[in-house]
C-alpha cells in the first residue's frame, strides 16, 4: 500500500512540474507553449529557467550520406562524406549564426553533425527553439572517465581464458613455452597510458624503477 501510494504522488508530482515549468518558460517567453516546446529537451528547460546555459542546437537539415555506400573505395567515400557534410553545414547554418552573433550570443558551429554549440538564457532557448530551421535543442550533457585500478605490487591476477583463445589453441602454444617473449606490441593512436596497471610491467622501457621511452 505504502508503494503505491509513494509511486502516486511520483506520478502527481510530475504532472505538477512539466506544467508548472512550461507556465513559466511562457511567462518569461512572453508566449503561450505551442509546437515549439517539443523541441526543447525537457532537462534543457530546466536548466534554462534557472540561468545561463549551454546546448546544442540540432539544425533540421542533416546531411544525406547513404549515396556514399555505392561508392567503391574508401578514400571516395570519405571525401563525399565530408564534402556533404560540410556543404550541407555551410548552407545551413548561415541565418542562426547571423542571429547568434547579432544579439551577442557565444557560439561555436560544427559540421560533423549539422549543428550549433550555445551558451545563452530561456530567452535564447525559446527565439532559437521557435526557429523553422531548427530542429531540436539539447543539454550539452557531460561525460565521466573511469578511473583506472590504483596499480599495486601484487603480482598479476589470473585471468579467464577466452573461447576465441581456446578456439586459436593459443593455450597449447603457451605449454610449449611460447608466451611472447621478446615480441614489442606497437599502436598507431592519439597515445597509450604506459604506466596504465594493465600494461606497466610489460612495458618495454620500464625497469621497475626508471622509464626510457626512447
Amino acid at each position: 500500500m505504502l508503494r503505491s501510494l509513494s509511486a502516486l504522488s511520483v506520478i502527481l508530482e510530475r504532472r505538477l512540474v512539466v506544467p508548472a515549468l512550461l507556465l513559466s518558460v511562457a511567462t518569461l517567453c512572453a508566449e503561450t507553449p505551442n509546437a515549439w516546446t517539443d523541441k526543447v529537451e525537457p532537462a534543457l528547460l530546466t536548466q534554462a529557467v534557472a540561468g545561463d546555459t549551454e546546448f546544442l542546437v540540432m539544425l533540421a537539415q542533416q546531411a544525406d550520406l547513404s549515396g556514399a555506400s555505392s561508392l567503391p573505395s574508401k578514400r571516395q567515400k570519405g571525401e563525399y562524406v565530408f564534402k556533404r557534410l560540410t556543404e550541407v553545414a555551410q548552407s545551413t547554418q548561415g541565418p542562426l549564426l547571423t542571429q547568434l552573433k547579432a544579439q551577442g550570443v557565444e557560439h561555436r558551429a560544427f559540421w560533423i553533425a549539422n549543428m550549433v554549440w550555445v551558451r545563452g538564457s530561456l530567452d535564447t532557448v525559446c527565439s532559437l527553439a521557435q526557429r523553422e530551421d531548427v530542429g531540436r535543442l539539447m543539454v550539452n550533457g557531460t561525460l565521466g572517465v573511469i578511473n583506472p585500478p590504483v596499480p599495486t605490487n601484487d603480482p598479476p591476477r589470473p585471468y579467464d581464458i577466452g573461447s576465441n583463445l581456446q578456439q586459436v589453441r593459443a593455450p597449447e602454444v603457451w605449454a610449449l613455452g611460447y608466451t611472447g617473449q621478446g615480441v614489442v606490441i606497437g599502436g598507431q593512436d592519439t597515445g597509450y597510458q604506459w604506466d596504465h596497471p594493465a600494461l606497466k610491467r610489460s612495458y618495454r622501457g620500464w625497469d621497475g624503477t626508471n622509464v626510457n621511452h626512447n
